[in-house]
């Protein structure tokens, strides 16, 4: 091609599709030159050949026993698609089964087209909000492009923050190939479907937050291999089964918040005690069973807001809750919890800013609260 004319195909994407689009229109069958067109005028194929916008412009040499002309032909499509936008090179995969092999599991191709519009990255350290091309990566791109713009252009990043995506989409399962993640937030992202497996692989996140999306399906427990975790935000989704047992294994977790999944049944594991560093912890309107863990309060010294109301919790308020001399907000109302509230609670009530036990079968003995002002915080 003509140094003149591949400058053009280089400088804008819309005479790259119009050349493209042109060729693909006149091109044969196969790509050999006709006898007939072999014996034709010399003269026409140089007219034909010296011109840019020609559709012959793009024939072969008529050497059809050459072994480097597909490949020569190959070639020269997968440059001129590769100036493309890769928001836009996704369409052509629809003019033959050729195109779409390439533009959808070619990671040559991909990585091509990546580098003529976007540089290598930076360590990103600090946060790093959703562009144009995250939403791509979410919403639209063939896994060939996730994967190289995964491990190419977000491999050194650390902070992740993508809110708002603009249509509903899944968790990708290449996200498990950015290995230096230790923050990652997907609030209020419009995701569906489950959480995939790869993301369990991060072992370095310390922040995750999945929460008020539409995500389905179990709480895998690989969860457990999250250990650096210090906040997990789960919350306003639509997970269902219980809550797994090696949740126990974050001991450096020091938020959990897992509620208003209605679905969300069984007891609350015993093992949650095992992350002493706990200070909140919210597992409100799920459909939670059984009784309130007393080594959950044993061992979680440091809990100042612990919010497990509208479920189904039975039994008596264990009396361990008095060791958790921080607390300061607690709700446990609308529960089924019975008996008589104990003093070790009572006499906390003075330093809370909210304490509500409705909707139970609680009561309050006078000897228990024999010289304690409960105040209007406490609710039964």
């Amino acid at each position: 091609m003509d140094a003149p004319c591949l400058q053009s195909a280089q400088a804008a994407e819309t005479t790259c599709e119009t050349t493209l689009g042109t060729f693909i229109l006149h091109q044969p069958m196969s790509i050999t030159p006709s006898r007939s067109h072999t014996n034709s005028n010399k003269k026409q194929s140089n007219d034909q050949n010296s011109h840019c916008s020609s559709p012959s412009y793009f024939f072969l040499p008529a050497k059809s026993e050459s072994p480097s002309s597909p490949k020569l032909f190959d070639e020269l499509i997968e440059q001129i698609l590769s100036w493309i936008h890769p928001s836009n090179v996704i369409r052509f995969r629809a003019l033959s089964r050729v195109m779409d092999a390439r533009i959808t599991s070619s990671l040559h191709f991909a990585r091509l087209n990546l580098t003529r519009f976007l540089e290598l990255p930076l360590a990103r350290a600090a946060s790093y909000t959703q562009s144009d091309m995250d939403k791509l990566f979410w919403n639209h791109w063939p896994k060939n492009y996730q994967r190289i713009y995964a491990t190419v252009y977000l491999n050194t990043t650390y902070k992740i923050q993508w809110n708002h995506l603009i249509t509903e989409s899944t968790i990708p399962p290449l996200i498990g190939l950015m290995q230096t993640l230790s923050h990652l937030d997907l609030t209020d992202s419009n995701l569906i479907g489950s959480i995939p497996e790869p993301l369990y692989t991060l072992i370095n996140l310390k922040f995750l937050s999945l929460a008020v999306n539409k995500l389905s399906g179990t709480i895998s427990p690989d969860i457990g291999n999250l250990k650096n975790l210090t906040h997990l935000y789960l919350e306003t989704n639509n997970f269902s089964g219980t809550i797994p047992t090696t949740i126990g294994n974050l001991h450096k977790l020091e938020y959990l918040y897992l509620h208003s999944s209605p679905q969300l049944t069984g007891p609350i594991p015993e093992a949650l005690s095992n992350c002493t560093l706990l200070q909140r912890l919210t597992l409100r309107d799920n459909a939670l069973t059984g009784q309130i863990p007393p080594s959950l309060f044993r061992n979680c010294r440091n809990l100042h807001l612990v919010y497990l109301y509208g479920n189904r919790l039975t039994g008596p308020i264990p009396r361990e809750i008095g060791t958790s001399g921080g607390l300061t907000q607690l709700k446990l109302n609308g529960n089924l919890l019975w008996g008589d509230v104990p003093r070790e609670l009572l006499v906390m009530v003075p330093q809370m800013v909210e304490c509500d036990l409705r909707f139970n079968q609680l009561t309050v003995s006078e000897e228990s609260r024999e010289g304690i002002v409960l105040g209007p915080v406490f609710q039964i």
